[in-house]
């Protein structure tokens, strides 16, 4: 937003979803003026809205793609507050998306908690450091996430002098790792063991451990496990 990147993109905080002044402002007067969110509620409903009473609850939404025969999604919907109620945040995410009718893709950051997904896992395919609301059910998008790694991603930051001072900046790269290691295992569970070699090779590249230690264990440990496996004849 500061630097005026990439302004066809309306980007929404999940969490300042529960206040009204947010979602007025992304209805109303999103700073770049031609993507403003499309909602079907009014500013006097938006101010009115709160949590409400919840239970399991399977929604559906219509869809247009040959890779869904039913031609609509369904999910559970559970309650997201103290097991009995909905919050605010997830019920605007359910108006964006009905709203929204797939006029525009919609993408969740892998930062998001799954306690923010509404539910949606089943339709959330991994694309990069981003999860695209899909019309049918796939985890992962191995050729989008690979042109990312190879053409889009540059991390740069890798040659700050300050990093090795910064441990949130070293736990938001851990994100890159956990994405080239989703994608080799993609393709080891696909038996391409090479390829799969291949993206972890590259990790390494990008990421040599001297510069950027593991901060998660589980997640260096998956990493070498799998780099066996792949390296087995």
């Amino acid at each position: 937003m500061i630097e005026s990147y990439r302004t066809d993109i309306t980007l929404i905080n999940v969490n300042l979803l529960n206040v009204d002044w947010y979602i007025k402002q992304l209805k109303n007067n999103y700073p770049f003026g031609n993507n403003n969110l499309s909602l079907n509620i009014n500013d006097e409903k938006i101010d009115q809205l709160r949590p409400i009473s919840w239970q399991d609850t399977e929604i559906e939404l219509p869809v247009d793609d040959p890779l869904n025969k039913e031609n609509k999604i369904v999910w559970t919907l559970k309650p997201t507050f103290e097991n009995k109620a909905l919050r605010v945040q997830d019920q605007l995410i359910l108006e964006i998306l009905k709203t929204n009718n797939w006029k525009r893709p919609v993408y969740f950051s892998i930062t998001v908690d799954e306690s923010s997904l509404i539910g949606l896992s089943e339709y959330l395919s991994l694309e990069g450091l981003v999860r695209k609301v899909n019309t049918h059910k796939e985890k992962i998008s191995p050729e989008r996430i690979n042109k990312n790694i190879t053409q889009v991603y540059t991390y740069k930051g890798m040659n700050d002098e300050h990093l090795k001072f910064d441990d949130d900046l070293k736990m938001m790269y851990q994100n890159y790792r956990h994405l080239y290691l989703q994608l080799a295992n993609y393709y080891y569970e696909k038996e391409e063991r090479q390829k799969a070699k291949q993206i972890l090779d590259l990790m390494n590249e990008n990421f040599p451990e001297d510069l950027l230690p593991y901060t998660n264990l589980s997640l260096k440990n998956e990493v070498k496990e799998l780099n066996k496996k792949a390296s087995e004849e």
